[in-house]
C-alpha cells in the first residue's frame, strides 16, 4: 500500500509539472487527484479550479467534464448546485463512443440523485425527473 501512495504521489508531481509546462491533460488528472485525493491532500476547491480551466481549454477531455459533473451535482470545491451543469457535463462523457463502464454507472448515480430518488428532498428541485434516462445507463 505505501509503494502505491508513493506511485501516486509521484505521478501527480508529474502532472503539476506537465500542466505547468501546459499540458492541458495533466492538468485534468492533476484536478482529479486533488478530487480523490490520490497522492496529494484532498482539496475540492483547487480540484473544481483545475478541472474547470483543462474542461474549458481540452473540450476533449472527459475526466475534467465527469469531475466538474459530479461536483455540480454534490455543490462540491465552492459551487453552486447545478442539476443542468451537472447533467451537460456528465452526457457529453456517456455520450462518447468508448466511455468506461464505470463514467455510465457514476452518470446513472448522479442522475438518480438529482431526481431526488437517491437521496430523497435535498438535491432535486422540483420538476426535475432524471429517472427514466438514469435508468437507461
Amino acid at each position: 500500500i505505501e509503494r502505491n501512495r508513493n506511485n501516486m504521489a509521484e505521478a501527480c508531481r508529474l502532472f503539476e509539472v506537465a500542466a505547468s509546462q501546459g499540458h492541458m491533460s495533466a492538468l485534468a488528472n492533476l484536478g482529479v487527484c486533488y478530487h480523490a485525493g490520490f497522492g496529494v491532500e484532498q482539496d475540492l476547491v483547487k480540484a473544481v479550479r483545475l478541472v474547470t480551466v483543462s474542461a474549458k481549454l481540452q473540450s476533449t477531455n472527459l475526466s475534467a467534464k465527469q469531475v466538474l459533473g459530479y461536483c455540480f451535482a454534490r455543490k462540491e470545491g465552492g459551487l453552486e448546485r447545478s442539476t443542468v451543469r451537472s447533467v451537460h457535463y456528465m452526457k457529453t462523457v456517456v455520450e462518447e463512443p468508448e466511455v468506461p463502464p464505470d463514467s455510465m454507472i457514476l452518470y446513472a448515480v448522479t442522475l438518480l440523485e438529482i431526481s431526488g430518488t437517491y437521496y430523497p428532498g435535498e438535491i432535486a428541485p422540483a420538476g426535475h425527473n432524471h429517472l427514466p434516462e438514469a435508468l437507461f445507463w
